[in-house]
């Protein structure tokens, strides 16, 4: 099984080298040290890039695209999770995240120098009995190609669903590693708590919980292990810039995350 599995992820791995194309070089002294952490560990946390005045300003325009395209709201983990994609073509402070250069040079530099951001992702999850967190539990974005950038809006702790990350676990010999070692599949993005949970006792230094202010950003290579804590309490509010390599970018992929505002559902002016 392992044979086979070794042999899709080779044809995934040249297919998203042929998308990704030439790397960009980091324009900033930031940027570097950000993508330094991230080549590494696949995770980084730059606290204080968006005061407390902006986030409750980013709050409000969250709420009021939610109120204005109620038909652009994804209702997840028993309606705990609620989602819009393509937030940015409907608010202005949204769409100054979007286009963030530093954000969009960090991920040409892993993704190619074509990468763009397909979209933001608008980000309300509230304590609901047997939520799962945001992203519906352990899982990987994919194999290849996949980075995000990701600002918490509210102040994050262990009660109100931080984002968790297991170091290195976008290193492709660390995938097989994990498999062996810990049953995580090769063959599927989505991964059992229990392969995790045996993962993360064993490397309790791989397991990163990113609790952190309001303001902070978390620059993720989301083909590695991540998930939303599943929340015990309170809310919390995030933006996420979705990055994909030019080349990979058509239809088929905003169709995956129908519907997107500016895409599905037309957005006249702001």
């Amino acid at each position: 099984m392992i044979v086979l599995d070794s042999a899709r992820m080779a044809k995934r791995g040249w297919k998203a080298l042929r998308a990704r194309g030439f790397l960009a070089k980091p324009n900033s002294d930031d940027v570097k040290i950000w993508m330094r952490a991230v080549r590494t560990d696949g995770v980084c946390v730059i606290p204080g890039f968006y005061d407390p005045t902006t986030c409750a300003e980013l709050r409000r325009e969250i709420e009021n695209v939610a109120e204005r395209f109620p038909g652009a709201v994804h209702n997840r983990s028993n309606g705990a999770d609620r989602r819009i994609f393509g937030a940015d073509c409907a608010a202005e402070g949204i769409r100054a995240f979007a286009d963030e250069p530093q954000l969009l040079n960090a991920a040409r530099t892993v993704l190619g120098g074509d990468a763009t951001n397909a979209f933001t992702l608008a980000g309300m999850i509230a304590y609901r009995e047997g939520n799962l967190g945001s992203g519906d539990g352990w899982h990987r974005d994919s194999f290849f190609n996949q980075f995000k950038a990701i600002v918490y809006l509210t102040d994050v702790t262990a009660e109100n669903g931080p984002f968790e990350y297991i170091l290195g676990s976008h290193l492709v010999q660390q995938k097989f590693s994990d498999h062996a070692k810990y049953g995580i599949p090769l063959s599927t993005s989505r991964i059992e708590n229990e392969s995790v949970s045996r993962l993360a006792s064993a490397e309790t230094r791989r397991h990163r919980v990113l609790t952190a202010s309001m303001g902070t950003l978390v620059l993720a290579d989301t083909t590695g292990i991540h998930r939303g804590m599943p929340l015990v309490g309170g809310e919390r509010y995030a933006l996420t810039n979705y990055y994909f390599p030019g080349k990979s970018l058509n239809s088929k992929t905003f169709d995956h995350f129908s519907p997107v505002l500016g895409r599905h559902i037309p957005v006249s002016v702001y």
